[in-house]
Protein backbone atom coordinates (compact mmCIF):
# COMPACT_ATOMS: atom_id res chain seq x y z
CA UNK A 1 0.00 0.00 0.00
CA UNK A 2 2.84 2.33 0.91
CA UNK A 3 4.52 1.60 -2.42
CA UNK A 4 1.32 2.44 -4.30
CA UNK A 5 0.94 5.75 -2.42
CA UNK A 6 4.54 6.64 -3.21
CA UNK A 7 3.95 6.16 -6.94
CA UNK A 8 0.77 8.22 -6.79
CA UNK A 9 2.73 11.15 -5.30
CA UNK A 10 5.46 10.77 -7.89
CA UNK A 11 2.84 10.84 -10.63
CA UNK A 12 1.24 13.97 -9.17
CA UNK A 13 4.59 15.77 -8.91
CA UNK A 14 5.50 14.72 -12.45
CA UNK A 15 2.16 16.07 -13.68
CA UNK A 16 2.80 19.43 -12.03
CA UNK A 17 6.26 19.57 -13.59
CA UNK A 18 4.87 18.77 -17.03
CA UNK A 19 2.20 21.47 -16.66
CA UNK A 20 4.78 24.04 -15.49
CA UNK A 21 7.09 23.26 -18.39
CA UNK A 22 4.21 23.45 -20.83
CA UNK A 23 3.14 26.86 -19.49
CA UNK A 24 6.73 28.13 -19.73
CA UNK A 25 7.12 26.87 -23.30
CA UNK A 26 3.80 28.41 -24.22
CA UNK A 27 4.97 31.75 -22.82
CA UNK A 28 8.19 31.56 -24.81
CA UNK A 29 6.38 30.67 -28.00
CA UNK A 30 3.44 33.04 -27.82
CA UNK A 31 4.50 36.17 -25.90
CA UNK A 32 5.09 38.94 -28.44
CA UNK A 33 7.93 41.26 -27.43
CA UNK A 34 10.00 44.15 -28.80
CA UNK A 35 13.58 44.74 -27.67
CA UNK A 36 15.39 47.96 -28.60
CA UNK A 37 18.03 50.43 -27.48
CA UNK A 38 17.77 54.22 -27.08
CA UNK A 39 20.97 56.29 -27.06
CA UNK A 40 22.09 59.90 -27.00
CA UNK A 41 23.40 60.82 -30.44
CA UNK A 42 26.65 62.38 -29.15
CA UNK A 43 27.59 60.40 -26.02
CA UNK A 44 26.05 57.09 -27.19
CA UNK A 45 24.83 56.76 -23.60
CA UNK A 46 21.46 57.07 -21.83
CA UNK A 47 18.75 59.58 -22.67
CA UNK A 48 17.58 61.19 -19.46
CA UNK A 49 13.86 61.22 -18.58
CA UNK A 50 12.68 59.64 -21.81
CA UNK A 51 9.08 58.56 -22.38
CA UNK A 52 8.71 55.61 -24.74
CA UNK A 53 5.24 54.59 -25.90
CA UNK A 54 3.94 51.66 -27.92
CA UNK A 55 0.37 50.31 -28.21
CA UNK A 56 -0.85 52.72 -25.51
CA UNK A 57 1.79 51.47 -23.10
CA UNK A 58 4.66 53.45 -21.64
CA UNK A 59 8.22 52.94 -20.45
CA UNK A 60 10.15 55.69 -18.64
CA UNK A 61 13.90 55.83 -19.21
CA UNK A 62 16.49 57.50 -17.00
CA UNK A 63 19.95 55.89 -16.90
CA UNK A 64 18.92 52.83 -18.89
CA UNK A 65 19.74 52.24 -22.55
CA UNK A 66 18.10 48.88 -23.38
CA UNK A 67 14.35 48.31 -23.16
CA UNK A 68 11.74 45.60 -23.82
CA UNK A 69 7.98 45.78 -24.35
CA UNK A 70 6.16 42.50 -23.64
CA UNK A 71 2.66 41.13 -24.31
CA UNK A 72 2.24 43.08 -27.52
CA UNK A 73 -0.38 42.64 -30.21
CA UNK A 74 0.99 41.68 -33.65
CA UNK A 75 0.39 44.18 -36.44
CA UNK A 76 1.24 47.73 -37.42
CA UNK A 77 2.42 49.96 -34.58
CA UNK A 78 4.24 53.23 -33.88
CA UNK A 79 7.10 53.43 -31.40
CA UNK A 80 7.39 57.00 -30.11
CA UNK A 81 10.25 58.37 -28.01
CA UNK A 82 10.25 61.76 -26.31
CA UNK A 83 12.64 63.37 -23.84
CA UNK A 84 13.15 66.94 -22.60
CA UNK A 85 15.49 68.94 -24.87
CA UNK A 86 15.66 66.16 -27.48
CA UNK A 87 14.13 65.95 -30.94
CA UNK A 88 11.30 63.40 -30.70
CA UNK A 89 11.41 60.19 -32.74
CA UNK A 90 8.63 58.08 -34.26
CA UNK A 91 9.25 54.67 -35.83
CA UNK A 92 6.59 52.81 -37.79
CA UNK A 93 6.89 49.09 -37.10
CA UNK A 94 5.30 45.81 -38.06
CA UNK A 95 5.15 43.69 -34.92
CA UNK A 96 5.28 40.00 -35.68
CA UNK A 97 4.16 37.25 -33.37
CA UNK A 98 6.98 36.23 -31.04
CA UNK A 99 10.26 38.03 -30.45
CA UNK A 100 10.94 41.31 -32.27
CA UNK A 101 14.25 43.19 -32.15
CA UNK A 102 15.39 46.57 -33.50
CA UNK A 103 19.01 45.75 -34.21
CA UNK A 104 20.46 49.26 -34.40
CA UNK A 105 20.26 51.78 -31.53
CA UNK A 106 17.71 54.54 -31.84
CA UNK A 107 19.70 57.76 -31.54
CA UNK A 108 18.14 60.85 -30.00
CA UNK A 109 19.46 64.29 -30.95
CA UNK A 110 19.73 66.74 -28.07
CA UNK A 111 19.48 70.45 -28.84
CA UNK A 112 19.92 72.26 -25.51
CA UNK A 113 20.87 71.99 -21.85
CA UNK A 114 17.58 72.99 -20.22
CA UNK A 115 17.49 76.32 -18.40
CA UNK A 116 21.23 76.86 -19.08
CA UNK A 117 22.60 80.21 -17.94
CA UNK A 118 26.38 79.70 -17.96
CA UNK A 119 29.25 77.26 -17.47
CA UNK A 120 31.67 77.13 -14.55
CA UNK A 121 35.09 75.53 -15.00
CA UNK A 122 37.12 74.16 -12.10
CA UNK A 123 40.83 73.70 -12.80
CA UNK A 124 43.21 71.25 -11.16
CA UNK A 125 46.89 70.70 -11.86
CA UNK A 126 47.68 67.12 -12.81
CA UNK A 127 51.04 65.52 -13.70
CA UNK A 128 50.38 65.81 -17.44
CA UNK A 129 48.32 69.00 -17.65
CA UNK A 130 45.55 71.17 -16.25
CA UNK A 131 42.35 69.18 -15.72
CA UNK A 132 39.05 70.93 -16.38
CA UNK A 133 35.84 69.95 -14.62
CA UNK A 134 32.92 71.62 -16.37
CA UNK A 135 29.58 72.31 -14.75
CA UNK A 136 26.55 73.83 -16.54
CA UNK A 137 24.54 76.15 -14.28
CA UNK A 138 20.87 76.94 -14.76
CA UNK A 139 19.06 80.26 -14.50
CA UNK A 140 18.01 79.15 -11.01
CA UNK A 141 21.75 79.23 -10.07
CA UNK A 142 21.75 75.48 -9.54
CA UNK A 143 23.90 72.92 -11.35
CA UNK A 144 22.17 71.12 -14.22
CA UNK A 145 23.07 67.50 -13.49
CA UNK A 146 21.21 65.38 -16.05
CA UNK A 147 20.90 66.75 -19.54
CA UNK A 148 21.57 65.92 -23.21
CA UNK A 149 25.18 65.52 -24.26
CA UNK A 150 25.63 68.31 -26.77
CA UNK A 151 28.23 68.64 -29.50
CA UNK A 152 29.92 71.51 -27.66
CA UNK A 153 33.17 73.07 -28.81
CA UNK A 154 35.38 74.26 -26.00
CA UNK A 155 37.95 76.85 -27.07
CA UNK A 156 40.62 77.64 -24.53
CA UNK A 157 43.20 80.42 -24.38
CA UNK A 158 46.08 80.37 -21.89
CA UNK A 159 47.96 83.57 -21.05
CA UNK A 160 50.63 84.63 -18.60
CA UNK A 161 49.01 86.27 -15.58
CA UNK A 162 50.59 89.67 -14.97
CA UNK A 163 50.13 92.55 -12.55
CA UNK A 164 51.73 95.97 -12.90
CA UNK A 165 53.37 94.74 -16.08
CA UNK A 166 55.19 91.74 -14.60
CA UNK A 167 54.18 88.09 -14.08
CA UNK A 168 52.56 87.48 -10.70
CA UNK A 169 54.43 85.27 -8.27
CA UNK A 170 51.48 84.46 -5.99
CA UNK A 171 47.70 84.18 -6.37
CA UNK A 172 46.04 87.58 -6.38
CA UNK A 173 42.41 88.61 -6.07
CA UNK A 174 42.48 91.81 -8.14
CA UNK A 175 44.54 93.91 -10.50
CA UNK A 176 45.74 91.05 -12.72
CA UNK A 177 45.83 91.20 -16.50
CA UNK A 178 46.55 88.88 -19.38
CA UNK A 179 50.09 88.88 -20.67
CA UNK A 180 51.64 86.84 -23.46
CA UNK A 181 49.39 84.22 -25.02
CA UNK A 182 50.76 80.70 -24.58
CA UNK A 183 48.01 78.56 -26.06
CA UNK A 184 44.85 78.88 -28.11
CA UNK A 185 42.80 76.01 -29.49
CA UNK A 186 39.91 73.59 -29.28
CA UNK A 187 40.11 71.29 -26.27
CA UNK A 188 38.62 67.82 -26.55
CA UNK A 189 36.32 66.79 -23.71
CA UNK A 190 35.00 63.54 -22.27
CA UNK A 191 31.48 62.70 -21.15
CA UNK A 192 30.92 60.85 -17.88
CA UNK A 193 27.65 58.83 -17.85
CA UNK A 194 28.04 57.73 -14.21
CA UNK A 195 24.67 58.49 -12.55
CA UNK A 196 26.08 60.13 -9.42
CA UNK A 197 28.66 62.39 -11.08
CA UNK A 198 28.23 66.17 -10.92
CA UNK A 199 30.60 66.87 -13.81
CA UNK A 200 29.40 65.31 -17.05
CA UNK A 201 31.97 67.19 -19.16
CA UNK A 202 35.69 67.08 -18.35
CA UNK A 203 38.85 67.88 -20.29
CA UNK A 204 42.61 68.20 -20.03
CA UNK A 205 44.90 70.90 -21.41
CA UNK A 206 48.30 69.16 -21.71
CA UNK A 207 51.34 71.06 -20.49
CA UNK A 208 52.98 70.06 -23.77
CA UNK A 209 50.47 72.27 -25.63
CA UNK A 210 51.33 75.38 -23.59
CA UNK A 211 54.38 77.40 -24.65
CA UNK A 212 57.27 77.51 -22.22
CA UNK A 213 57.61 80.66 -20.12
CA UNK A 214 58.83 81.88 -16.74
CA UNK A 215 55.27 82.49 -15.58
CA UNK A 216 54.30 81.22 -12.14
CA UNK A 217 50.57 81.54 -12.84
CA UNK A 218 48.34 81.41 -15.89
CA UNK A 219 44.99 82.81 -16.94
CA UNK A 220 42.62 80.35 -18.64
CA UNK A 221 39.87 81.86 -20.83
CA UNK A 222 37.11 79.51 -21.95
CA UNK A 223 34.64 79.93 -24.77
CA UNK A 224 31.81 77.40 -24.99
CA UNK A 225 30.04 77.12 -28.33
CA UNK A 226 26.73 75.25 -28.14
CA UNK A 227 25.09 74.62 -31.52
CA UNK A 228 21.41 73.92 -32.08
CA UNK A 229 21.54 70.93 -34.48
CA UNK A 230 18.03 71.74 -35.67
CA UNK A 231 19.24 75.05 -37.12
CA UNK A 232 22.90 74.62 -38.08
CA UNK A 233 24.72 71.80 -39.86
CA UNK A 234 27.91 70.24 -38.54
CA UNK A 235 29.80 71.55 -41.58
CA UNK A 236 28.70 75.15 -41.02
CA UNK A 237 29.44 74.88 -37.31
CA UNK A 238 32.98 73.66 -37.98
CA UNK A 239 33.61 76.62 -40.28
CA UNK A 240 32.47 78.97 -37.50
CA UNK A 241 34.89 77.35 -35.06
CA UNK A 242 37.81 77.76 -37.48
CA UNK A 243 36.94 81.41 -38.04
CA UNK A 244 36.71 82.13 -34.32
CA UNK A 245 40.23 80.84 -33.72
CA UNK A 246 41.56 83.67 -35.92
CA UNK A 247 40.08 86.51 -33.86
CA UNK A 248 42.31 88.48 -31.49
CA UNK A 249 39.67 91.03 -30.53
CA UNK A 250 36.91 90.19 -28.04
CA UNK A 251 34.69 92.79 -29.70
CA UNK A 252 35.08 91.20 -33.15
CA UNK A 253 34.51 87.76 -31.67
CA UNK A 254 31.21 88.64 -29.98
CA UNK A 255 29.99 90.60 -33.02
CA UNK A 256 30.68 87.59 -35.24
CA UNK A 257 28.95 85.15 -32.90
CA UNK A 258 25.95 87.44 -32.46
CA UNK A 259 25.39 86.98 -36.19
CA UNK A 260 24.61 83.32 -35.43
CA UNK A 261 22.02 84.10 -32.77
CA UNK A 262 19.53 81.24 -32.54
CA UNK A 263 21.94 78.84 -34.24
CA UNK A 264 24.79 78.97 -31.74
CA UNK A 265 24.74 79.92 -28.09
CA UNK A 266 28.03 80.95 -26.53
CA UNK A 267 29.25 81.25 -22.97
CA UNK A 268 32.48 82.65 -21.52
CA UNK A 269 34.29 81.76 -18.31
CA UNK A 270 37.74 82.65 -16.94
CA UNK A 271 40.00 80.98 -14.38
CA UNK A 272 42.69 83.15 -12.78
CA UNK A 273 45.61 82.01 -10.63
CA UNK A 274 46.09 78.69 -12.39
CA UNK A 275 49.45 77.40 -11.25
CA UNK A 276 51.93 77.08 -14.10
CA UNK A 277 53.88 73.90 -14.69
CA UNK A 278 56.88 73.86 -12.37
Amino acid sequence: MKGKTKWIWIAIIALFVIIAVAVYIKTLNFDTTLAFSVRDNVSKEWVWNSTITLENREIRGYFGKDFVFTHLKPGKAVLEIKAPSYVSRKLELTIKKGRNVIDKPIYMVGYEIPNLDHFIVFTDNKPTGVALEIRPVGKDKKAVLNHPCLNIRLICRVSVQIKNGIPVQAPTESGSERGKELFRGVVNWKWDPTPETVFRYSALVPYSSIKKSDAAYWVFDFLFLVPDPRKISEKEFESVVKKILTFNSQKKLTRYLDGYKGKIHYYIDTSWNVKAQS
